[in-house]
């Protein structure tokens, strides 16, 4: 989990750190001393199985759809805190229901392609099942979160990646 990750990383207990970034469910962390480097961008977006007509199954913004279930990640960990903040200040507020629970994104992804409920994924881990069908992302940009890809790198590490490293990374 990042929290512990964080922790390693002050510690010196590991050099370079990579986690999903978001203002919305920040993280504990000394900028100053461990710097970091933004790798990327992606979303969290809800996804479910498509019905016969290649539509989501499940319609979290119609108020009406009745009790819809969702694949949840625990709320100690980042997407637990961010999707508990998606879901407080969203548009509406659907009937949802906890249905499975797991800290693993792959888990929650195979759920939803088994028709468990709607699950919120990294839209880049989304991409190959929706081109093929096998999920579909349900519709409204507000019930999805920007979220950065970091790495970050420990005191120590920081130092020596002054000497052009970061550009490096940066570039890749």
């Amino acid at each position: 989990e990042t929290y512990d990750g964080m922790v390693a990383l002050a510690g010196g207990r590991c050099d370079l750190l990579m986690v999903y970034y978001s203002p919305n469910a920040p993280i504990t962390v000394d900028e100053k001393s461990c710097a970091s480097v933004i790798l990327g961008k992606d979303r969290l977006v809800p996804v479910c199985l498509p019905d016969d007509d290649g539509r989501p199954k499940y319609a979290i913004g119609d108020l009406h759809a009745g009790t819809i279930p969702i694949l949840t990640y625990p709320p100690e960990t980042f997407f637990g805190r961010l999707l508990n903040r998606i879901i407080r200040f969203g548009p509406s507020h659907p009937h949802f229901v906890a249905v499975a629970q797991s800290p693993h994104s792959r888990i929650l992804r195979t759920l939803a392609m088994n028709g468990a409920g709607v699950a919120w994924l990294p839209e880049r881990c989304t991409q190959e099942d929706c081109g093929a069908n096998r999920l579909v992302q349900i519709q409204g940009e507000q019930w999805c979160s920007e979220v950065e890809i970091r790495l970050y790198a420990s005191p120590e590490r920081a130092r020596l990646l002054e000497l052009n490293l970061w550009e490096n990374i940066k570039d890749w």
